[in-house]
């Protein structure tokens, strides 16, 4: 884990009375009481979006529904974004550049609107008469969202895009698609577009470059996979398509499996369908409806990894690793071995009354649990500690979509309790040890000469002690590790100049920390 940085120690010291020269786990406190009293004010939709170093997100006050707040992890700066005279109700949501989009109501029409520079404003960029907006998507390529529209009294859907302008808003076609089934993902310079409905029952893709006349079905568009018949599933990332459906071949359909480029295809055994795709270094990961696959283009061969995969999981790619849920209600790590697939939860994620979540922040990598009320849960990378972080819900019927957001060493998330209701609330970064632990101290580290141009020495009294030295950069990234072996000259001569925090840890539990400057 993580250990402060002198700049942690400062912010939270007024907010969680941390003691000065002691670097103790603080536990989280209320950041925001939006709904004054024992009321909720935090929504339980899971609709947020990232953008300048905020994070947009749903919240209700003064009896207004589902609003328009934004926070920047600080109390100060948790405020409301939009007024509920402009929008009265806040549905999902994405960045667009250096704006938020997001789905409202004006009045009593649905509409889709844009923040101002500011972000404390908004405005509409269309409105809807008789349809409802679902599933924005923004276009990795050019910044433009994506969405799609349906008639509330029922009807032929239809699929828009956006790009930030009243005259960039237009219709791209008319598609069978359902709310909460889409699914994007992109493909060089275009975006498939696939339903995914629970009972298999899916419309044929749609490929777009963001235009009217570049939406077409996918199938008319893979000139070079002759003989579709249906396509089943479509899922695109970095240079390769992969899709899965059933091919005509002399009056008889095939399941067959492609990794289609711009100029070729080949086909593989597969079974199932392909639901989710991630380019890792060489090689992909492919994650169908119950397995998880290495794919090598250069041989055209898959590896299974996990044949127990979670449909519903949201898989996350850091540092060319995989983090994923398994049907065992654990989540895994795989780094596309077999040898490097394992699972890392000890807890589980519980029951399925939501969809998993996982967050990985550098070596620390937390995940949703409710297998004992709701809470979110932490595991060190380094040492395979899980642990508990946060209990947001104390319930465990209530389906409740968690959230956790990082300010640099702050983490924000949604909490209930009796006396606030539904609320945020704040924590710092987690100790490298002793997480959630009041007692365990640290105690200073003086390293000398500080600065330095490469070698620092240790105190004496670290002589001869068996200890652990952990050194981390100034975004608390593990950068080197060693073992202390009684010799207390400490060489930083490889790292580039910068501020390194130290963390010595000896065999019988102290911690010591401290900072120096690398010149």
């Amino acid at each position: 884990m993580r250990n402060y940085t002198t700049k942690c120690l400062v912010l939270f010291s007024t907010l969680f009375g941390a003691a000065a020269g002691v670097f103790a786990q603080a536990p989280d406190a209320l950041l925001k009481d939006i709904n004054p009293g024992s009321g909720s004010g935090m929504s339980y939709s899971n609709y947020d979006a990232r953008l300048n170093g905020k994070v947009y997100f749903i919240a209700d006050k003064d009896g207004y529904q589902d609003l328009l707040w934004a926070t920047d992890g600080t109390v100060a700066g948790t405020q409301l974004a939009v007024s509920a005279s402009t929008v009265s109700y806040v549905g999902e949501m994405v960045a667009n550049g250096s704006r938020v989009v997001f789905e409202g109501l004006s009045g009593s029409k649905e509409g889709l609107f844009i923040t101002n520079a500011a972000g404390t404003g908004a405005s509409p960029l269309r409105l809807f008469d008789d349809q409802e907006i679902f599933q924005l998507y923004r276009r990795q390529q050019d910044d433009k969202v994506l969405f799609g529209t349906e008639p509330f009294a029922g009807g032929s859907s239809q699929f828009w895009v956006t790009n930030g302008t009243i005259a960039g808003t237009v219709k791209l076609g008319d598609f069978t698609v359902a709310d909460g089934y889409m699914f994007y993902s992109p493909w060089m310079d275009k975006t498939i577009m696939v339903e995914q409905s629970t009972n298999f029952d899916q419309a044929p893709p749609v490929i777009t470059d963001g235009t009217p006349a570049g939406t077409i079905l996918l199938k008319d568009a893979l000139t070079n996979v002759a003989n579709f018949y249906s396509i089943d599933g479509a899922v695109g990332t970095g240079d390769l398509l992969f899709v899965t459906g059933k091919v005509d071949i002399g009056g008889f359909l095939y399941n067959k499996a492609f990794a289609v480029d711009t100029t070729s295809s080949q086909e593989f055994s597969l079974f199932g369908d392909i639901r989710r795709a991630f380019k890792s270094g060489d090689f992909y990961y492919l994650a169908t409806t119950d397995e998880l696959l290495r794919y090598d283009k250069s041989t055209n061969t898959l590896t299974t990894l996990n044949s127990n995969y979670d449909y519903f999981s949201e898989p996350v790619l850091q540092d060319e690793k995989l983090y994923f849920t398994a049907k065992d209600k654990q989540v895994w790590e795989t780094d596309g071995t077999v040898a490097g697939t394992k699972k890392r939860s000890t807890a589980g994620i519980g029951n399925f009354n939501y969809d998993p979540r996982i967050w990985v922040h550098g070596d620390s990598l937390f995940y949703f649990s409710d297998a004992a009320g709701k809470a979110i849960r932490l595991v060190d990378l380094n040492t395979s500690t899980d642990t508990l972080f946060a209990t947001v819900f104390q319930s465990s019927g209530l389906v409740l979509i968690p959230r956790l957001w990082k300010f640099g060493n702050t983490f924000v998330y949604p909490k209930s309790t009796a006396a606030n209701g539904y609320e945020i609330w704040a924590s710092p970064m987690p100790l490298l040890t002793g997480v959630f632990n009041p007692t365990a101290n640290r105690e200073p580290l003086l390293l000398t000469p500080n600065p330095t141009s490469g070698i620092c020495r240790l105190p004496a009294q670290l002589q001869d002690t068996e200890a652990v030295i952990r050194i981390f950069d100034e975004n608390g990234r593990l950068v080197a590790t060693r073992n202390l072996d009684g010799n207390t000259l400490l060489d930083l001569s490889t790292q580039a100049t910068g501020i390194y925090s130290v963390v010595v840890e000896t065999k019988n539990g102290k911690i010591y920390s401290g900072s120096v400057v690398r010149k």
